[in-house]
C-alpha cells in the first residue's frame, strides 16, 4: 500500500530539531496533558491549477499543534511561542535547500511552509497545559 500525504508528512516533521524527541508526533490527537505533537488536516480547496497534460498543482493544508506548561510567568511562555518561530524559519530553510517530504508515487513537493505564526489556540481548565498551534501548508504536484 502506498503510504499518504498526511504520513508523508509526519515523518518530515520527525526531522525537525526543535521537537522534543521523547514526545510524539500524533494525526488529529494531541495528549490533554504536557505531551506531545498533533499534525491536523485542515479542509480547503486541495487543486490549485490543473494543467492540459492532466497533471494539477494542488495544496495541503495541516496545523501543526503542540501542548506546553502554562503558567503566568513571561519566560515560560516566551518559550512556547519561540518554539514555533524556530518551527517556521525550519521549514522555510527546508523550502529553500530543497529538503522537502518523501512523497507517494506520482507526487513531486515544491514547498512546504507556516502559513500563520504559532499562537495560543487555548488553555486546559486546570491552566497547567496550552494549546499553541500554526498553520502550514505544502504545494506539489500529481502526475
Amino acid at each position: 500500500m502506498n503510504k499518504t500525504i498526511i504520513e508523508s508528512v509526519r515523518e518530515f516533521i520527525k526531522k525537525c530539531p526543535y521537537l522534543d524527541e521523547l514526545k510524539n508526533i500524533n494525526v488529529d490527537f494531541l495528549s490533554p496533558n504536557n505531551g506531545g505533537y498533533s499534525i491536523d488536516e485542515q479542509p480547503t480547496e486541495t487543486i490549485l491549477t490543473r494543467y492540459i497534460d492532466g497533471s494539477t498543482e494542488r495544496q495541503f493544508v495541516f496545523a501543526f499543534s503542540a501542548r506546553f506548561a502554562w503558567n503566568q510567568e513571561r519566560e515560560n511562555n516566551i518559550n512556547n511561542s519561540g518554539f514555533f518561530e524556530h518551527f517556521q524559519q525550519w521549514l522555510e530553510e527546508c523550502t529553500e535547500n530543497d529538503d522537502l517530504p518523501d512523497m507517494p508515487d506520482g507526487m513531486t513537493p515544491f514547498s512546504i511552509k507556516a502559513t500563520s505564526s504559532g499562537y495560543l489556540y487555548g488553555i486546559e481548565n486546570s491552566q497547567r497545559y496550552a494549546k499553541y498551534q500554526c498553520q502550514c501548508q505544502l504545494i506539489y504536484d500529481k502526475e
